[in-house]
């Protein structure tokens, strides 16, 4: 019906259908231009449909999904920036990343000491920590360390993983909580590797992650520094 259309509905149609009505001063000859469109319209192809509404377009504050990270192959680690060699380290990210064996991840013996452990883990570590190491897979070779450390380290987690292999880890069993997570990477660290105070470094790792508390009693870490 005519009276529940808008004069913007009209123009609009109009416009749809490319009819000038720039030369109507009156709404009235508005009114007869949409009229006749409208009947052409209609004994042409049947019933008029309405206009169809322009799609919405994606408002510039809608929130993007975030595209994740491009998974490194293991020939493309260890590169510097411009691409090149990293040398000796990029040789030895490429080798972390390359092993699932957490004894060969660390450079040890299945039959070493605690304190062998501990040694391997922190040489590795700050060798490979993303702050200091800005080769390409660095970090990914620094949390596959700490992965293997945290649990070698702790006697029940190390018989376990001697027994199951990495798939005790990958379920949550002996304290994983679900899995090694990255920020436990960086609380190991904090707690064996840190040169700042001993006893904040440690209560600041276990209040981010008590379950290090279990790693700490089996044997109290040995600081690189003072």
């Amino acid at each position: 019906k005519m009276a529940a259309t808008s004069v913007r509905e009209m123009k609009d149609a109009l416009t749809a259908a490319g009819i000038s009505f720039a030369d109507c001063s009156e709404k009235s000859e508005l009114v007869a231009r949409y009229r006749n469109v409208m009947a052409n319209s209609a004994s042409r192809s049947g019933p008029a449909v309405p206009p169809k509404a322009k799609a919405s377009t994606p408002s510039r504050n809608t929130p993007q999904t975030p595209v994740p990270p491009k998974q490194l192959s293991i020939e493309e680690m260890g590169k510097e920036a411009d691409g090149s060699d990293g040398g000796e380290l990029g040789s030895e990210i490429r080798r972390v990343c390359s092993s699932n064996n957490f004894y060969k991840i660390l450079k040890v013996e299945r039959s070493c000491k605690e304190q062998d452990l501990k040694k391997a883990y922190r040489k590795l570590a700050l060798r490979l920590h993303p702050d200091k190491c800005h080769l390409s897979g660095a970090e990914e070779a620094f949390k596959k360390v700490s992965k293997a450390f945290s649990c070698l380290h702790d006697s029940r987690q190390r018989g376990s993983y001697d027994l199951n292999g990495e798939e005790i880890v990958q379920r949550g069993a002996s304290g994983f909580r679900g899995g090694f997570r990255d920020e436990d990477a960086e609380e190991l660290f904090r707690a064996y590797c840190s040169a700042g105070s001993k006893f904040e470094n440690v209560t600041s790792a276990i209040k981010g992650n008590p379950w290090l508390l279990l790693t700490l009693l089996t044997e109290p870490p040995v600081y690189p520094f003072g």
